[in-house]
C-alpha cells in the first residue's frame, strides 16, 4: 500500500526541483544569450536539444527497466548485475556514437546541423553530449529507482545549468560553443558516473553477473523498449521543427527558446500526472469506476481552466517578459515572433499532460504513444506542406501549435466514456472572463507600460478566483465538495 506522505513529500520535492531546474534554465538562456551572438546562440541550443533527444533513444529502454527492476530485486546481490547491465550498455553505445562522431564527422554534421556553417568540433562535441546523457539517465534512473530523489533532481540540476553557470561566469564574453558544450559532456559525464558507480559499489558482490545478461538484455527489449518510446516522443515532438529548421540556426535558436518557456506548463501539470497516476492503479485494481471518473473530471478541469487563464493573462504581456528576460533586441524580437503562436498550445498541452498518467495507467492499449505518434507526423506534414508557401518560422509556428491541439483533443477522445455533459464545466462564463481578462491586460500594457506587468498579473488572477468562487459552475461546486470531504475524512 502507498502511503500518502510519502507520495505527498516526493510530489513536492519533486515540484520544488523542477521549478528550480526550470529557473536555472531561463537563467542560462538568457547568459548564453547576451554573450553569444543568434547565430552561435542557435547552434549551441540546437545541439543541445538534438543531444538530449538522441540520447532518449539511444538509450533503449534501460532506463525504464531499472527503475522497474531495482526496487523489485530483494537483495543487493540482484542489483549488481543491473547496474553492471547499464554500464555495459553505455561502453557499447559510446563507442558506436564515438566512432561515428570521428570516422563520418561530415554526415553527422550534415544530420544535425544541415547546411550551417558548424565546425567538425562542435559535431564531435555534441556527439560527446549524446554520450553524456545516455549515461545520465541511466544514473538518474538508477538513483530515482532507489528512492533518493534529491540525489537524482541535484544531479540533473547541476547536469543541465549549474555546469554552464561555471562556464559562463569564469569565461564571461570569451565564452564559446565549444566551451560550453564540452565542459557540460566532461561534467555531465564524470557526475553521472560518479553516483552509478558509487550505486555499483554499494551492490557489489563477488557473484558472477555476467550470466545475467542475456536474460536482463530480454527483459528490456519486451519492457523496457515499448516504455521508452513515450519520453523519447515527448522530446521528439520538442526537436522536430527545430531540426527541420537546423539550416538556419537562429531560427532554430528561436523555436527551441519558446519551446523551453512551455516547460512551465509541464512543472505545473507533471505532480497532477504523478499521482494520478499512482491512485488511478489503486482504483482500477478495485475496479472505482466512480471514483476514477471523479478524478478525472478534477484533473482535467483543474488543468483546463488553469491553462486558459494563463493564455488569457500572459499573452499581453509576452514582449514584455521576453524583453525583460532576454534583452538582446535581436533575440527578442525572434522569440517573440515564435511565442505568440505556441502560447495558443497552452491549453491542449495541459490537457495532454493533466490526463497522461491516467490513460497510461487505465488502458492496456498504449493511447499516448499513438497520440503522441500522430502528434509527430502531423507536425512534420504541416511544416512540409506550409514550407511551400512561408517562411521555415512560419511554417514551424502552425505545425507546432496544430500538433499540441492534437495531443489535446486526441487525449480527450480516449476519456471520452468519462466525460460528462459540456454544460458541467461552465465554459461560456470561463471563457468570457478569459477574453476579459485578455482585454484589461493588453489595456494596462498600452497604458501603463511594464510597470504595470506584476500588479495586472495578480490582479487578474484574483479576479478570476472571486468570480470561480462567487458563482461557482458544477465543476467549480463538485470540486470544492470533492476537496472538503476529503478533507473530512482526514
Amino acid at each position: 500500500m502507498i502511503r500518502v506522505d510519502r507520495l505527498v513529500r516526493d510530489t513536492v520535492l519533486n515540484v520544488v526541483f523542477g521549478a528550480s531546474k526550470a529557473a536555472l534554465l531561463l537563467w542560462v538562456i538568457r547568459l548564453i544569450s547576451l554573450e553569444l551572438p543568434a547565430q552561435a546562440l542557435g547552434v549551441f541550443l540546437l545541439s543541445r536539444r538534438l543531444s538530449f533527444t538522441t540520447a532518449s533513444f539511444l538509450q533503449g529502454g534501460v532506463s525504464q527497466t531499472l527503475i522497474r527492476a531495482l526496487p523489485m530485486s530483494a537483495t543487493q546481490r540482484n542489483k549488481e548485475p543491473w547496474i553492471a547491465f547499464a554500464w555495459l550498455m553505455w561502453v557499447l553505445i559510446a563507442l558506436v556514437v564515438l566512432a561515428a562522431a570521428f570516422l563520418a564527422p561530415g554526415f553527422l554534421t550534415s544530420f544535425f546541423f544541415g547546411s550551417a556553417n558548424v565546425p567538425f568540433a562542435v559535431t564531435q562535441w555534441t556527439a560527446g553530449l549524446i554520450v553524456a546523457s545516455v549515461l545520465h539517465f541511466y544514473a538518474v534512473s538508477a538513483l530515482f529507482a532507489e528512492r533518493r530523489v534529491v540525489a537524482s533532481n541535484v544531479l540533473e540540476i547541476l547536469s543541465g545549468s549549474a555546469l554552464l553557470l561555471v562556464v559562463l561566469w569564469s569565461l564571461r564574453s570569451r565564452a564559446t560553443v565549444n566551451a560550453l558544450i564540452g565542459t557540460q559532456s566532461i561534467g555531465m559525464c564524470l557526475l553521472s558516473g560518479a553516483l552509478l558507480a558509487i550505486l555499483w559499489r554499494d551492490a557489489h558482490t563477488d557473484g558472477h553477473v555476467a550470466r545475467h545478461w542475456r536474460t536482463m538484455a530480454r527483459t528490456v527489449a519486451t519492457y523496457g523498449v515499448a516504455r521508452a518510446l513515450t519520453p523519447f516522443l515527448e522530446l521528439l515532438i520538442l526537436s522536430l521543427t527545430p531540426w527541420l529548421t537546423r539550416d538556419a540556426p537562429r531560427e532554430a535558436g528561436a523555436l527551441i527558446i519558446a519551446l523551453s518557456v512551455l516547460q512551465i506548463v509541464q512543472i505545473a501539470i507533471v505532480p497532477l500526472t504523478q499521482i494520478s497516476s499512482v491512485v488511478t492503479a489503486g482504483l482500477v485494481g478495485v475496479a472505482d469506476d466512480e471514483r476514477l471518473q471523479q478524478g478525472i473530471l478534477i484533473l482535467l478541469g483543474s488543468a483546463f481552466f488553469t491553462c486558459l487563464l494563463m493564455t488569457s493573462i500572459l499573452a499581453p504581456w509576452a514582449h514584455t517578459a521576453i524583453r525583460l528576460w532576454l534583452a538582446k533586441p535581436d533575440v527578442v524580437a525572434d522569440v517573440t515572433y515564435v511565442i505568440r503562436a505556441l502560447l495558443m498550445g497552452i491549453l491542449p498541452l495541459g490537457i495532454y499532460y493533466a490526463v497522461k498518467g491516467i490513460i497510461e495507467v487505465r488502458w492496456a492499449n498504449p493511447y499516448n504513444l499513438w497520440t503522441l505518434l500522430s502528434a509527430c507526423c502531423l507536425q512534420v506534414v504541416l511544416y512540409l506542406f506550409f514550407r511551400m508557401t512561408s517562411t521555415a518560422v512560419d511554417a514551424a509556428r502552425i505545425a507546432i501549435t496544430a500538433s499540441f491541439w492534437s495531443m489535446g483533443l486526441l487525449s480527450l477522445i480516449w476519456i471520452r466514456q468519462y466525460l460528462p455533459d459540456v454544460r458541467f464545466w461552465g465554459l461560456t462564463r470561463m471563457v468570457a472572463v478569459a477574453l476579459l481578462l485578455f482585454v484589461a491586460n493588453l489595456y494596462a500594457r498600452q497604458m501603463l507600460g511594464a510597470a504595470a506587468m506584476v500588479p495586472a498579473v495578480v490582479a487578474s488572477v484574483c479576479f478570476a478566483l472571486t468570480v470561480v468562487l462567487i458563482r461557482p459552475s458544477r465543476f467549480t461546486s463538485f470540486t470544492l465538495s470533492f476537496v472538503k470531504q476529503r478533507v473530512a475524512l482526514r
